[in-house]
């Protein structure tokens, strides 16, 4: 997990919630979101991760690193077919159900994603794997939407997004732990932060631009909003 790439993650996701978040806060509640806040928050969260998981004894379990490593590879990639398909789902007047800044939060996902995938790609060549073959799939036959997170609606949609971001933020944080290559364990480690920084993006767009609860909600926009640094007290809501 090189520094610069995870600073320059940072300041990337940083830079998004600003952009979704312009013009929807003011006061003290603004003072709190801006980059530093989200960037420091993130920044110590992955120090501690990666230091935890490089000193951790290896859990036992059932899937070898290439196992792990293909498995997370598929879904990658069936979640950048998911912000696809979501971004482009309309209403019944034909109008789309994300767009504005949400359909730039959903835009930079997809990069981020596919550049993930590319990551998981290459640890499994290195370490003299078989890559997948691509896949058109997306996420919501392994995890359909519940009631709340029905992709017809744009609450639905960020709350269906939010569950798949915290669910592959504490199966990478597991699969690091997990792991007994460190390159195995490297990726994983730098990967997981990543994917809880989604997911307080997601919250926040649920929270301060629709107005409506997170699946952490609080009085307090902190508590409610940034990246868990315990992700065991976190659960993916489908």
């Amino acid at each position: 997990m090189e520094t610069t790439s995870l600073e320059t993650a940072i300041q990337r996701e940083a830079s998004v919630l600003e952009e979704l978040l312009d013009g929807q806060l003011v006061g003290d509640r603004r003072v709190f979101m801006k980059k530093g806040s989200l960037a420091a928050a993130a920044m110590a969260m992955a120090a501690t991760w990666f230091a935890s998981v490089t000193r951790t004894k290896a859990q036992t379990t059932a899937k070898s690193d290439l196992e792990m490593l293909t498995e997370s590879f598929t879904l990658e990639q069936q979640a950048v077919n998911t912000y696809n398909a979501a971004a482009a789902l309309r209403d019944s007047s034909g109008a789309p159900l994300v767009d504005g800044a949400v359909l730039s939060v959903a835009v930079a996902f997809i990069g981020d994603h596919t550049t993930h995938a590319a990551r998981f790609r290459d640890v499994i060549v290195q370490l003299g794997g078989t890559v997948p073959a691509n896949t058109t799939a997306t996420t919501l036959d392994a995890f359909p939407p519940g009631p709340n997170s029905q992709l017809t609606s744009l609450p639905g949609i960020l709350r269906y997004a939010l569950a798949v971001e915290i669910f592959a933020a504490k199966l990478w944080y597991q699969y690091a732990k997990d792991a007994q290559d460190l390159r195995v364990r490297r990726v994983f480690a730098d990967l997981a932060p990543n994917e809880a920084a989604h997911a307080a993006i997601l919250r926040a767009a649920l929270k301060f631009v629709v107005g409506t609860s997170t699946d952490h909600d609080n009085s307090n926009p902190g508590k409610a909003v940034v990246p868990f640094t315990q992700l065991s007290f976190d659960s993916p809501v489908f």
